[in-house]
């Protein structure tokens, strides 16, 4: 993963993934996220990020259930390769899932 946006999309999905909710766990010992501290914590990672500036957040651009949360992220890319063929920056938009677990 060596595409800068790509790295901070993965950044901001870990962040999200690791809002663990502490009330449930201590309770019942199931892990299940909050989604207002992933959303803050998507929200911080990327604020803290060099990048910030280049990436935007697409409506909807965060979803979070209880098993899974999931980061959506644009940006434009300049081709430099291909920029004979295409002379303009193109948007790219990339979207990165996580689930809570414990390590093994």
């Amino acid at each position: 993963m060596s595409n800068p946006i790509l790295v901070a999309l993965d950044l901001d999905t870990v962040a999200a993934a690791s809002a663990i909710d502490p009330v449930v766990w201590r309770d019942t010992g199931t892990i299940v996220l909050d989604p207002a501290a992933a959303a803050e914590r998507a929200l911080a990672s990327l604020d803290g990020q060099v990048l910030a500036d280049e990436v935007t957040l697409p409506a909807g651009w965060l979803a979070v259930s209880p098993e899974e949360v999931s980061v959506t992220v644009e940006a434009e890319i300049d081709l430099t390769l291909l920029r004979l063929a295409h002379p303009d920056p193109v948007t790219v938009t990339v979207t990165g899932r996580a689930i809570p677990s414990l390590r093994d």
